[in-house]
């Protein structure tokens, strides 16, 4: 009798990157399906960098396109991941409820595909990285195994950090390129934070939908942390879960969820202070050197005196 190993969580990040490596041409082949897609100028790609908010500015644009219909047990159902769409057996040409079609990206502005309209969020890479590390801690390997340095330096100070997607680095001064870009929207986490309502107005604003009084009120309510936490299941990618098991990749859980806890600040307390100081390097060399932006408080007072997201008061 031939019995199976269950499958279990990576003990190492070179086990991680092993076990991945094993399918990277079923990865590689299914971005680029994706980035072969030919987009249509109502389609609407949402496209941050991991743990920007792409699932906060998904679950406001579905509120705003459908009067926040919720009936959806998984949010890519009704938001495709553009770069997955044929690992999971979806077609990107089928017509999605509320008008036109929404894909949820990670990729750069130089790798996505053009013609359509677009939504991207910045967030200070040090709270990013801290929240990328707490999402993948428990799911992608065994609870503990990595270190948030080891994690920092392989995904972010690693010039070696990705052989199919661009880094962060990378990711933001391809987008900050299209600032002035008009089918291009640009955001900060912070001020999304800051002035909830008056962000949603402005995607109301961007997509040309008219937001009343009843929408917009709906709309903050939905994308609270609050509402999100509480419909968890909706945002937990059971399907790409299902996907990697079947890969045998990373195994199911119950209490994997995109949504976490949204805070702004986290890396004060938790970063090493040399992986700190890392940071500050690579932003200085892939960041400020080409786009002429000094640190990620400039980009954000930028952002703000640009859209006029919120007062200035709030950008401590």
């Amino acid at each position: 009798m031939i019995t199976t190993k269950p499958l279990t969580r990576p003990a190492s990040l070179n086990e991680w990157r092993t076990r991945g490596a094993k399918h990277d041409p079923v990865f590689k082949e299914s971005l680029e399906f994706g980035m072969a897609y030919l987009a249509q100028p109502t389609d609407l790609f949402i496209s941050p960098y991991s743990k920007c908010g792409t699932t906060w500015l998904q679950q406001i644009v579905h509120c705003l396109r459908t009067r926040g219909n919720m009936d959806f047990d998984d949010l890519i159902q009704v938001i495709p991941w553009l770069e997955i769409v044929q690992l999971l057996g979806i077609d990107p040409y089928a017509p999605q409820c509320g008008g036109f079609r929404v894909f949820k990206s990670h990729l750069s502005y130089y790798a996505i595909p053009k013609g359509g309209r677009y939504i991207v969020s910045f967030r200070d890479p040090k709270d990013a990285l801290v929240s990328l590390y707490h999402f993948c801690n428990g799911y992608s390997w065994a609870d503990g195994a990595v270190s948030l340095a080891e994690f920092a330096r392989a995904i972010y100070l690693d010039k070696q950090e990705s052989k199919f997607l661009s880094g962060y680095w990378e990711h933001l001064v391809s987008w900050w390129e299209q600032f002035y870009t008009p089918n291009v929207l640009l955001l900060s986490y912070e001020e999304m934070k800051a002035d909830l309502p008056a962000t949603i107005q402005m995607i109301a604003d961007f997509l040309g939908l008219e937001l009343d009084e009843e929408l917009l009120t709906l709309a903050v309510k939905q994308a609270s942390l609050d509402f999100m936490l509480a419909h968890k299941p909706k945002f937990s990618a059971w399907l790409y879960q299902e996907a990697l098991a079947k890969l045998d990749f990373i195994p199911p859980s119950d209490t994997f969820t995109m949504v976490k806890t949204g805070r702004i600040g986290d890396h004060r307390t938790e970063l090493p202070t040399d992986i700190s100081a890392e940071m500050d390097v690579r932003w200085h060399e892939e960041v400020e050197t080409r786009v002429g932006i000094s640190s990620y408080q400039a980009l954000r007072e930028t952002l703000v005196l640009e859209r006029g997201l919120s007062n200035a008061t709030n950008l401590k």
